[in-house]
């Protein structure tokens, strides 16, 4: 059976779109892993440096230390806001900051 000419560009024309997309989409979820692990990062070294201060509020820490902690590692991505509450000894912080980007025509 003989082949019929140009089925290779019909068959790339379906081929490398995807292969893009699949790329475009891996660089995105790398993207927000990185963010997570690094906001994660942020948290803990606020929360370490409330609880080693023992003469101010843990939350009066966290709000001075927190532009100097996140600086600019976050591109890509919105400023993260942190919060800090204190139950007995404990103190949690926690942060949020949202990804934001016009990936494939703004799909995501």
């Amino acid at each position: 059976m003989r082949k019929l000419p140009g089925y290779m560009t019909v068959e790339a024309s379906f081929i490398v779109p995807m292969v893009i997309c699949v790329f475009a989409l891996i660089i995105y979820f790398t993207n927000h892993v990185y963010a997570r692990c690094v906001l994660a990062q942020d948290s803990y070294i606020l929360a370490f440096r409330a609880s080693m201060d023992k003469e101010t509020e843990p939350s009066t820490v966290v709000a001075q230390k927190k532009k100097l902690v996140a600086g600019k590692k976050y591109y890509g991505n919105t400023y993260p806001q942190f919060e800090c509450s204190t139950s007995g000894k404990e103190i949690e912080v926690s942060g949020s900051t949202k990804t934001r980007h016009g990936a494939m025509g703004n799909f995501f």
